[in-house]
């Protein structure tokens, strides 16, 4: 949170911007960056399965998160102040994970919302899931879920997890850190929701969140 009369905030060019004090809520579409990891551009999840970057037939998962962040961030409006961790592809080597904890970390988030696409050897794997690492986080996951309609829900839509980009930030006790994994790029039916109504499935999400965000 702010200090009672204003903020500053930075953004993925490292560029500062001062705004009234509303709550802030961090967008992060996976993958799409290089770090000592890869050392090249990191697709995700690609259909068809291990597709090449180079394949313009491909589905990226990247690409998906991205689509569906930028419509988390338009439906979310004034509500708050909205951030994307990255608006395209990162080509400068990063460090794995730890330059988008410094995003978030950066801009005090009150919210950090990590968007992926899933991808499993199981064809019939489906639906949507939430990772969360701490009680801030089951409370905003579990707001995601009962807003969502679009896509089926995972078996067990609600997930603690020890992994992942959420699990860094848990000691923070007052930011609500997410994963949300929104279909499985290897599953048709998901593939073909994600691509058709990536803007209404970043709608449903982001009223989780105001509705996350309105409560005491």
């Amino acid at each position: 949170m702010g200090t009672g009369f204003g903020t500053t905030y930075v953004d993925e060019f490292g560029q500062e911007s001062f705004v009234e004090d509303k709550q802030t809520v961090v967008i992060d579409p996976g993958h799409g960056d290089i770090t000592e990891r890869s050392r090249w551009l990191d697709g995700g999840s690609t259909f068809p399965p291990k597709a090449k970057l180079d394949n313009q037939n491909a589905v990226f998962e990247k690409d998906l998160a991205l689509e569906i962040s930028k419509a988390i961030i338009a439906e979310l409006g004034n509500s708050c102040v909205a951030l994307l961790t990255r608006e395209g592809d990162i080509i400068e080597q990063q460090k794995y994970l730890e330059w988008r904890i410094n995003f978030s970390n950066k801009n005090n988030a009150d919210v950090f919302l990590s968007v992926h696409c899933n991808s499993s050897n199981n064809p019939e794997a489906s639906g949507m899931y939430v990772l969360y690492s701490n009680t801030a986080g089951k409370n905003l996951a579990a707001s995601i879920i009962a807003h969502q309609s679009t896509m089926n829900l995972f078996q067990n839509p609600l997930q603690y997890s020890e992994k992942t980009v959420i699990y860094a930030q848990r000691n923070q006790k007052n930011r609500a850190s997410v994963l949300v994994e929104i279909g499985f790029m290897t599953n048709t039916s998901d593939l073909s929701k994600m691509q058709i109504f990536a803007t209404q499935i970043g709608k449903e999400i982001a009223t989780g969140v105001k509705h996350y965000l309105a409560k005491p």
